[in-house]
């Protein structure tokens, strides 16, 4: 399936037209020399070129990109909300661990130059330091297994911009409205096109599918065991959102949401352990920082009815969860 013509000037406004804004994120631990670093202005258009310069320039075999997650939902279907921009790289396969470790640090050392590039050009006189302007940075490199690189650049409402490298990743998508990915290849060698031929494809499988269920406001529960713990805040905040779960009986609908709660406590142990959750203060900020009270409100109280009724039986970590967000919630009131 290729992008219709509206479909395609929404993307072109996000690629060339549309400025983002990367802060840094150290600003918080404010000292003279964190105040030197400002803001980057960009567009995603100029970012990626930068990095495809260099990737070629140092042999990186970094092939096609993809604009993912609910970016790509939102120009699909423009209705849907939307806060960060995710971007997938397609890494050239190799079944060498050596060698994606270090390509993975290939990666690294070609954004910091990108970032470098882009304020160079406008601030001339900084200090060549960039690690302040990354929130999140993970690898995860096995041998048999998954395989993928994520740097996160920080904006301060939460409009990151992330960046994933991936050799291999059994799971693509939390939901299937977050599994759609726009290849940019087209665009960034063709920008003034008007009748260029962009792919749109999903990771989870039935493209048309998707669509209908992103504009019809559903979730469809897939192979909840396989989802990593965030995933039970995503569902959470399209419940929060006025999404419907999508038809299944109510045993294997309550079913399902136990998995996602225990998912989400087993991964999150430690800082619920602690007595803190800061997992959820983190949330709140990158999904709902430019939300009213009332949205952060309807968020905080659709999590602790979701671990309320459904998280394991006699569970003293659920119990310490429901303690961290209840505070929340007085805090939002």
């Amino acid at each position: 399936m290729y992008l219709n013509q509206e479909q395609l000037v929404r993307l072109q406004h996000v690629l060339f037209r549309k400025e983002l804004q990367i802060h840094n994120s150290q600003a918080v631990y404010y000292n003279e020399w964190i105040a030197k670093f400002p803001t980057i202005r960009t567009t995603l258009a100029d970012l990626l070129n930068f990095l495809y310069k260099i990737f070629e320039k140092n042999d990186i075999p970094v092939r096609e990109s993809f604009l993912i997650g609910g970016a790509a939902s939102s120009v699909i279907v423009p209705e849907y909300s939307s806060t960060d921009y995710d971007i997938l790289f397609k890494v050239q396969a190799t079944d060498d661990f050596i060698e994606k470790q270090f390509i993975s640090e290939k990666i690294k050392c070609a954004i910091d130059e990108a970032l470098k590039l882009i304020l160079k050009s406008a601030f001339p006189h900084l200090p060549p330091a960039t690690w302040v302007y990354i929130c999140k940075n993970v690898k995860i490199i096995s041998k048999t297994g998954d395989a993928w690189l994520l740097i996160a650049l920080h904006n301060l409402f939460g409009k990151h911009i992330e960046l994933k490298f991936v050799w291999e990743m059994k799971r693509q998508f939390e939901f299937p409205t977050d599994s759609l990915q726009i290849c940019l290849n087209p665009l960034l060698t063709g920008r003034t096109n008007r009748h260029l031929d962009v792919p749109l494809k999903s990771s989870y499988g039935d493209v048309k599918e998707v669509i209908e269920l992103i504009s019809r406001k559903l979730i469809k529960l897939v192979r909840a065991q396989e989802m990593r713990g965030g995933g039970f805040l995503k569902y959470c905040l399209l419940k929060s959102r006025g999404f419907f779960d999508d038809q299944m009986d109510l045993s294997t609908l309550n079913n399902l949401r136990n998995q996602m709660t225990e998912k989400f406590l087993s991964d999150f142990r430690s800082q619920i352990e602690g007595g803190n959750a800061i997992i959820l203060s983190k949330y709140l900020v990158d999904h709902l920082g430019n939300g009213t009270v009332d949205q952060r409100g309807l968020f905080l109280q659709t999590v602790f009815q979701m671990m309320h009724y459904h998280h394991p039986e006699n569970s003293r970590l659920a119990t310490k969860f429901l303690t961290v967000v209840r505070r929340l919630m007085d805090l939002e009131a």
